[in-house]
C-alpha cells in the first residue's frame, strides 16, 4: 500500500503467511462472488445462520450463502455475531481479512433493509465491537440514511437499540439522532424501562443537544421514568445518571428525574466505582509496603476489585505498581471490554492517576501501563488522549532504556488503541532497526503488524529498508504461531499495496 522500499519477507515464509490468511477467512474472497451448489429456502438459512456456533462459522455462513441473504437473514447474521462476538472484539483482529467481504456484502443489501433489519444490523455491529469509523465508516453512514427515511416504521424498541447502537460505535449522525429525538418523543408513554435508559444515555455520550433539546424538553421524559422507577435495573439507573449529570453539564433547562430516582441513580454510581471520587484524594488509614501493595495488586480478582485497589492505594504507588496495575487490568479486561461502560463513571479518577504518575514512569513501567491499556480496551481519544499523548512523549524520551520486548509491546499498544504516534515511531523504528537481530519472533510480528495497521510510511523506511528485518524473520521461520503469520501477511499486503521497495 505505501509502496514502501522495504525488504520483502523470505519468499517461503510469504507464502506460509498469505496460507494462513485464507484460512482464517475460510476463502472468503473466493466465495464471495461464487454460486454455492446447495442453495437453500428461506427459513432453512436462518435456522443455519443462528446455528453456527461461534465467529468463525458464521463468518463461513455469510460467505457461502450470502448469495441469498434478503433483508431478513442480514439482520439475523449481524444479531448473531454481536451476541457471539459480544465479550470478545479481538475478533476484528483475528478476521480481519473477512472484514471486506462482510462489510461489502453488508453495503450491498443496504437498499434492501427495512426498519426491523435495519436496527437488527446496527445494534449487532455495535455488540461486535464495529465503530464507525475506518472501514465502517460507510456502512453506518448507509445505516443512518436508510433509517431516517424509515423511522416511521421502527417501534420504540428498535428506536432505542438504534440509537444506542450508534453511541457505542461512537459514530455521531446528527440528522438521524434528531429525527429519531422527535420519533421517539411521540412514544415515550409505549417505551420500557430498557429503551428510556438507553436512549438518553446514547444522547448524552454522543453529545447529541440538538437532540436533546427535542426529546427532552417537555416532562413526558421525566413522567415516564418515574412511572418506571421500580423497574429500572442497576444498569439502567446508571445510564441515567450519566444523562443527569451530561444535563447538569449542560446546564440545559430540561425538567429533572425525579429526586427519588435522581438519588437511587447517584447511589448506583457511587457503588459502582467504590466511592473513587472521595477515595483518591484521602490517605487511607492502612498503608503498605511496596511488596505488599504489588502483592496486593497482582491477587486482585476481577476489573471492580482492581479499581477499588487503586483507590484506595493510588497515593501509595511507584511507577512499578502503576505499570502492575494496568498490567493486570489488561488481563483482567481483556474479552470484557465492556469493563468501560460498567465502570465509566470510574475513568476520570483512573485517568487523573495516570496522568498525575506520568513523569514518574521509567521505560519498563511506561511500555506496561500503554500495553495494558491497549488489552483493556482503552483507546486513543477521547477522554484517554491526554494519556497516550503523555506516554508518547514519556516514551520517545526514554527509549534508550527500552528493550526489545518493551519496544515491540509499545508499538502493538499504540495500534490496538488507534493512537497514531509519528515522531515516536520514527524513533520507535530507528531504535529497533539496531535491535531487530535480538528481537523474538512475537516482537518481530507485533511491531511489522503495528507499522502497517498505523500505515506509518516514515517509520516503515527506517526500519524495513534493510534486509535485516527480512532475514530475522528467515532465522525464526519455523518459530512463528498461526497469529504471527498472520500479522505478517498483513505487513506483506501493506507492503505490496505501497508498492514498498523493501526486501
Amino acid at each position: 500500500e505505501l509502496d514502501a522500499p522495504w525488504p520483502t519477507l523470505p519468499a517461503a515464509l510469504t507464502e506460509q503467511c498469505a496460507v494462513i490468511a485464507n484460512e482464517k477467512i475460510g476463502d472468503h474472497a473466493n466465495l464471495i462472488n461464487h454460486t454455492i451448489p446447495v442453495k437453500l429456502h428461506a427459513r432453512q438459512l436462518t435456522a443455519l445462520i443462528k446455528k453456527a456456533k461461534g465467529v468463525a462459522a458464521l463468518l463461513q455462513t455469510f460467505c457461502e450463502h450470502h448469495g441469498e441473504f434478503d433483508h431478513i437473514h442480514l439482520g439475523a447474521f449481524w444479531n448473531c455475531l454481536g451476541k457471539q462476538a459480544r465479550n470478545d472484539h479481538a475478533w476484528l483482529q483475528r478476521h480481519d481479512a473477512a472484514l471486506q467481504a462482510v462489510r461489502d456484502g453488508t453495503l450491498q443489501r443496504m437498499p434492501q433493509l427495512k426498519a426491523r433489519s435495519l436496527a437488527n444490523v446496527a445494534h449487532g455491529m455495535a455488540k461486535a465491537g464495529v465503530e464507525g469509523s475506518g472501514l465502517w465508516l460507510e456502512v453506518w453512514s448507509g445505516i443512518a440514511r436508510e433509517a431516517k427515511a424509515q423511522l416511521h416504521d421502527f417501534n420504540p424498541q428498535a428506536l432505542a437499540n438504534t440509537a444506542w447502537a450508534f453511541a457505542t460505535a461512537k459514530h455521531s449522525a446528527p440528522t438521524l439522532f434528531a429525527a429519531l429525538a422527535d420519533a421517539s418523543e411521540r412514544r415515550l408513554h409505549v417505551f420500557n424501562p430498557q429503551a428510556l435508559a438507553n436512549t438518553a444515555w446514547a444522547l448524552a455520550w454522543l453529545d447529541d443537544r440538538e437532540a436533546g433539546d427535542i426529546l427532552f424538553a417537555t416532562t413526558t421524559f421525566s413522567r415516564c421514568c418515574e412511572m418506571h422507577a421500580v423497574k429500572f435495573t442497576r444498569a439502567h439507573l446508571s445510564q441515567l445518571h450519566s444523562w443527569s449529570q451530561w444535563r447538569t453539564e449542560l446546564d440545559a433547562p430540561w425538567p429533572t428525574l425525579p429526586a427519588a430516582l435522581t438519588e437511587q441513580c447517584a447511589v448506583i454510581a457511587n457503588e459502582k466505582i467504590g466511592d473513587h471520587a472521595n477515595l483518591i484524594n484521602h490517605t487511607i488509614p492502612v498503608k503498605l509496603h511496596a511488596r505488599q501493595l504489588t502483592a496486593l495488586i497482582k491477587k486482585a480478582k476481577g476489573v471492580a476489585a482492581l479499581l477499588q485497589t487503586f483507590c484506595e492505594h493510588h497515593g501509595e504507588f511507584d511507577h512499578i505498581h502503576l505499570g502492575a496495575f494496568w498490567n493486570c487490568l489488561g488481563k483482567q479486561a481483556r474479552n470484557d471490554h465492556a469493563w468501560l461502560q460498567r465502570h465509566d463513571a470510574a475513568l476520570q479518577a483512573v485517568r487523573d492517576g495516570t496522568l498525575q504518575r506520568m513523569p514518574q514512569l521509567k521505560a519498563r513501567s511506561l511500555a506496561n501501563v500503554a500495553h495494558g491499556m491497549a488489552k483493556a480496551g482503552v483507546e486513543g481519544s477521547g477522554l484517554w488522549l491526554e494519556v497516550w499523548s503523555g506516554i508518547a512523549r514519556e516514551a520517545k524520551a526514554q527509549l534508550h532504556d527500552f528493550n526489545p520486548q518493551a519496544l515491540a509491546n509499545t508499538a502493538w499498544a499504540f495500534a490496538t488503541a488507534k493512537h497514531s504516534a509519528p515522531t515516536l515511531f520514527a524513533a520507535l523504528a530507528d531504535a529497533s532497526e539496531r535491535r531487530l537481530h535480538v528481537f523474538n519472533p512475537q516482537a518481530l510480528a507485533n511491531t511489522a503488524w503495528a507499522l502497517a495497521w498505523l500505515d506509518d510510511r516514515e517509520a516503515g523506511d527506517i526500519l524495513f529498508a534493510t534486509t535485516t528485518f527480512s532475514r530475522c524473520c528467515e532465522m525464526h521461520a519455523v518459530k512463528f504461531t498461526r497469529a504471527h503469520l498472520s500479522q505478517l501477511h498483513s505487513w506483506s499486503q501493506w507492503r505490496t499495496e505501497l508498492d514498498a521497495p523493501w526486501p
